[in-house]
């Protein structure tokens, strides 16, 4: 594929940008400011990209990037990661960028954006449950003018929401009035390479940030440093030595870095990677059977209190997530990402083997053991 190549060299900033093709996006950002971005990146790649507001006001904040082929999932990661800001898109379909954990389209939706619907459903005589399945509707209940209401008498729900408020709740109600078992595959990244593909030569430079650009150079992978990172970068000599692109996350923590590979790229920082898409957008919703061990509702409760303390316990606190027992169902009911689900998936098979009450206390052993470590 033909490249087309703009050099701007700027006093310690450099840009290099090659134009999209059908393989992805090829951009070299090196510490220039996220701000001045976005409209580069929407025309090169195809997708309108934007701020939230604070962060076009704020001073200009220096990330590096540099993207090879990189998709579109992979371009929004590497962004939001060298920012340190989460990415969704809006009510129009850009891909914003956004410092804070509510959806951006708090900030564009047009009023008349909002709906009125009234759905029936089978879910009549039950009067606890619009409590129960308010949390994971919670991020789209903080637009403006949203409303949810259920009546346990005739089983309808009525509901002021966007589009996609409606079909987040369509996808909630499908799943309660079907309980049957459920939760997403997790199958690999297909965007992460392979053991196939290897760093052919010792790569030497002084500092993280300059290593990693030579080995987005030198190797054509996609790689961004994460804020921390960014900002603490001493200059002294740092080397990868030849290897797979596999190995390479085991040898930059064995150095004192934070490594991973996410979307197909490489993100570096001195904090724990993590999936930067907005975690509200990125939930999923999970059922699992736990009648076979539990006899009285009290047990219910006491299941689904304990998975959420021993289970990745700070990402329940991230609106639209939840996890409840619905008792007459006699499940526990899941929203979050799909590693998380599959934890809970892992802690019930432990009280499976165990039953419920030995169960809950050898989650409560490993759970101590690893706070020792």
């Amino acid at each position: 594929m033909a490249i087309r190549c703009v050099w701007l060299l700027l006093i310690a900033t450099t840009l290099t940008v090659a134009s999209a093709g059908d393989g992805g996006l090829t951009l070299e950002w090196v510490r220039r400011p996220v701000q001045d971005a976005t409209g580069m990146l929407s025309r090169l790649s195809g997708v309108e990209h934007d701020l939230a507001g604070d962060l076009v006001t704020a001073p200009p904040l220096p990330i590096t990037c540099c993207l090879v082929d990189a998709t579109t999932v992979g371009l929004r990661q590497a962004i939001a990661h060298a920012s340190g800001c989460w990415w969704a898109l809006d009510a129009r379909g850009r891909t914003v960028y956004s410092p804070g954990l509510g959806l951006p389209v708090n900030r564009v939706l047009p009023r008349q954006a909002m709906r009125h619907q009234l759905r029936s459903s089978s879910l009549v005589d039950r009067g606890d449950l619009e409590a129960r399945l308010r949390p994971f509707m919670q991020p789209w209940l903080e637009l403006r003018d949203a409303g949810l209401a259920h009546d346990p008498a005739t089983g309808d729900w009525s509901a002021t929401l966007d589009e996609a408020g409606h079909a987040r709740l369509e996808e909630l109600l499908t799943v309660v009035e079907r309980p049957h078992a459920r939760c997403p595959s997790r199958l690999g990244d297909p965007e992460n390479p392979g053991p196939e593909r290897r760093v052919g030569e010792r790569l030497v430079a002084d500092g993280w940030v300059a290593l990693a650009v030579e080995l987005a150079r030198s190797a054509r992978v996609s790689v961004a440093i994460g804020p921390a990172l960014h900002a603490r970068d001493p200059r002294q000599q740092r080397a990868i030595a030849p290897q797979a692109f596999d190995e390479l996350p085991a040898t930059l923590q064995a150095a004192g870095l934070h490594a991973a590979w996410v979307h197909g790229v490489l993100c570096l920082d001195l904090v724990a990677i993590i999936d930067r898409e907005l975690p509200a957008q990125r939930r999923r919703l999970a059922l699992f059977p736990v009648g076979h061990l539990v006899t009285r509702e009290t047990d219910g409760e006491l299941l689904a209190a304990t998975v959420r303390r021993r289970v990745a316990p700070t990402i329940w606190a991230q609106s639209g997530t939840g996890l409840t027992y619905l008792a007459r169902e006699r499940v526990l009911l899941a929203g979050a990402d799909v590693p998380t689900l599959h934890e809970i998936l892992a802690a019930l098979a432990t009280l499976d083997a165990f039953g419920l009450h030995a169960g809950l206390a050898e989650l409560d052993a490993r759970a101590a053991a690893r706070s020792e470590r």
